[in-house]
């Protein structure tokens, strides 16, 4: 994973450029104004937003970057599910408004070269994935890309046109079947040729998650996995987003990880699922209210 290079602590003040419905049920895409932040934004990574001269949320509620505009480099995206008070309360911010912003936070994905590359995602799980695909592209531009994109049914297919104009192939996969294949996003997968060596990049909640590792067991495909977890800091300091994970790669042995510091982007195999599992739901990535 791409380590945070000087990280900042402080809060940034952000000013909201736009911040527009979707269209998929209570999926918002917000743009916002900040060199500070933009400038430095990987995929992968998030920040601690919350309305500026607000009594809620006093906490900032954590988002993964969603996009980095390429043609103002100082304007940076993120897309989230109104799912509770506090992301409601963001969902009602204007052009104008002003946003406190620590970040970018954590560690981003790692982009290395490969016949294809695959993202899987749960819901608003897609998230980190519009910037991500950018990123893919300028590291490997020739190589195929495709999202598997997973929900509970057709109106919770989130950002699916955003990422597929990004020349992304975009394959959907719904439990009530009505839209793409009929059931679970990794079944989907399952039925799909993916060549060797290909890279996997997955979000999403953990049952999710747990499934995918299973499905790549003995693959020799690689996968990291931007985990879902609530936060109240995002910098490590109210130990709210431990995560189980193996020690030096042993079955036998894990600790707990905190998902700000050491993730949100681990590798899937790490993660010791059948104890993460009990933890998962997500607004933004990672998870918010």
């Amino acid at each position: 994973m791409q380590d945070r290079k000087n990280p900042s602590m402080r809060v940034e003040e952000c000013v909201v450029v736009s911040n527009r419905a979707t269209g998929t049920d209570g999926c918002y895409l917000l743009q916002a104004r900040s060199s500070a932040v933009a400038e430095r934004a990987l995929p992968g990574q998030f920040v601690m937003v919350r309305l500026a001269n607000r009594p809620f949320p006093y906490l900032g509620r954590p988002l993964s970057f969603a996009d980095v505009d390429p043609e103002d480099p100082e304007v940076f995206a993120l897309a989230y599910v109104v799912v509770g008070g506090g992301t409601q309360a963001l969902a009602g911010a204007g052009p104008g408004d002003t946003l406190d912003v620590v970040g970018p936070l954590g560690n981003g994905f790692e982009i290395q070269k490969a016949p294809a590359h695959v993202f899987v995602a749960g819901g608003i799980g897609a998230a980190p994935f519009p910037l991500l695909a950018r990123a893919v592209s300028s590291v490997d531009p020739g190589a195929d890309k495709v999202l598997c994109l997973g929900a509970g049914t057709a109106s919770a297919l989130h950002l699916a046109g955003e990422i597929e104009d990004l020349g992304v192939r975009v394959e959907t996969a719904t439990l009530d079947g009505t839209a793409g294949f009929h059931g679970n996003v990794v079944e989907l997968l399952g039925t799909l040729e993916i060549p060797p060596g290909s890279r996997f990049y997955a979000c999403g909640p953990n049952p999710m998650l747990a499934s995918l590792a299973d499905h790549l067991q003995n693959t020799g495909h690689k996968c990291q996995a931007a985990l879902e977890e609530r936060m109240a800091c995002g910098f490590g300091a109210c130990n709210g987003c431990a995560v189980p994970v193996k020690v030096d790669g042993s079955a036998e042995g894990w600790r707990y990880d905190l998902v700000c510091h050491k993730g949100p982007v681990f590798d899937i195999e790490t993660v010791v699922w059948n104890l993460a599992e009990a933890s998962d739901g997500a607004a933004g990535s990672p998870a918010c209210r």
